[in-house]
């Protein structure tokens, strides 16, 4: 179920705004490339995402330029930590770097275990996205109760 769907960070600027960071290999080029976007109306019928799952802060004082002072000179290729895990680089390896690395810079998220993480916002996005759909949950699918606030 892993990198079944499109994997991002979105900064919350109002309700109907906001800022998308991610790696994407748009117009189906095999280059992948960082955009630090801004997403106006992120919930509309066209953007169509599964879930949002607040993982972190910055100060109100803040904008995006200090994200993205972290997340553009992350490489675009699979870092080693995932290598042994990883066949190729994709969205979510991205997602997993940034992760890390705004983990280091201890102002962002708080979350040292990305395994853990990745594992949550899967089932939040698979129970979301069966819901949708108006399908039912099959009796496996279960979730460990992880506050938000855990993550933060």
């Amino acid at each position: 179920m892993a990198g079944a769907f499109y994997w991002s960070l979105y900064l919350v600027v109002d309700s109907s705004q906001g800022y998308k960071f991610h790696a994407t290999n748009k117009i189906g080029t095999a280059l992948w490339q960082y955009e630090c976007v801004l997403w106006v109306n992120p919930q509309s019928e066209d953007s169509m995402p599964v879930t949002f799952t607040k993982i972190g802060r910055i100060p109100e004082d803040w904008d995006y330029s200090y994200l993205d002072y972290f997340l553009n000179s992350i490489p675009m290729c699979t870092p080693d930590t995932d290598r042994a895990r990883e066949p190729r680089f994709t969205c979510r390896v991205w997602f997993r770097e940034a992760i890390r690395t705004l983990h280091a810079a201890e102002m962002f998220v708080k979350c040292a275990d990305v395994d853990a993480l990745e594992r949550d916002l899967v089932t939040k996005a698979t129970a979301a996205e069966y819901m949708r759909r108006s399908i039912p949950l099959p009796r496996f699918l279960t979730t460990n109760a992880v506050d938000a606030e855990g993550w933060l």
